[in-house]
């Protein structure tokens, strides 16, 4: 039942998002596959059914349904910034700030789906804070990756190679980081935006120290201390 054709059948799908609730707050898979699905099914323009459904197995620790929940969101709503964001956002943290004793077996292609959707959110919104904070974070963390690697290899040449890559990485990082402070700075420093501001500063220290430039580790260090009395709005 969707209601009657040609009238105003908003509240028909309310009845369907209850139902799916209902059984993810009981943990009946079953029937949340199948409410899901009908819901999906039913009434394909509304995001409820697709956006509710990644916290619903990441809840559950099942990070392969969680990751296909968000390829569902992202297809149908393609030009969702927040949903791509919050698609790369959680890949992130599942390889970096993962549980513990969770073993990570597909970080390559989970970095190249995390790439894409940080690619496609910021080709939607260049000045997007988030995006770049964490567009910022995935090339700074892909440099320590290579840079950790390269100390652990005797070969000169693949040392090389790998300290190349991790300044290559470092490199790329900085305009996203600089183009989120750039939003926050332009957004009037409200206080509410503190804490985002300091964090990419913060980010953006250890870029440049990881970069040897001495002088602008000092910039930024101070950069944070100010920040208090900057954003106060």
């Amino acid at each position: 039942i969707t209601g009657i054709k040609g009238g105003d059948n908003s509240s028909y799908v309310l009845p369907y998002e209850w139902l799916l609730q209902h059984y993810m707050n009981a943990k009946d898979d079953a029937n949340v596959q199948k409410y899901d699905a009908l819901g999906k099914k039913l009434f394909p323009h509304v995001d409820y059914f697709y956006a509710v459904m990644p916290d619903y197995y990441n809840g559950k620790k099942d990070y392969a349904a969680t990751f296909a929940a968000y390829n569902d969101m992202v297809t149908q709503f393609p030009d969702s910034v927040s949903y791509r964001f919050n698609y790369a956002n959680d890949i992130f943290g599942y390889i970096y700030n993962g549980d513990e004793g969770v073993t990570v077996t597909n970080k390559d292609s989970l970095m190249k789906v995390m790439g894409e959707q940080l690619e496609k959110a910021h080709s939607l919104d260049p000045n997007d804070v988030l995006t770049n904070w964490l567009y910022a974070q995935y090339y700074y963390n892909q440099g320590v990756d290579a840079r950790d690697s390269a100390s652990k290899v005797k070969d000169a040449a693949a040392k090389k190679t790998l300290t190349d890559k991790a300044t290559d990485m470092f490199t790329k990082a900085l305009p996203f980081g600089q183009s989120g402070l750039t939003a926050l700075e332009n957004n009037g420093y409200k206080k509410t935006d503190r804490s985002h501001y300091k964090s990419i500063v913060d980010l953006m220290e250890r870029i440049y120290q990881s970069l040897n430039q001495n002088d602008k580790v000092k910039e930024f260090d101070a950069m944070y201390d100010a920040a208090d009395k900057k954003f106060v709005n």
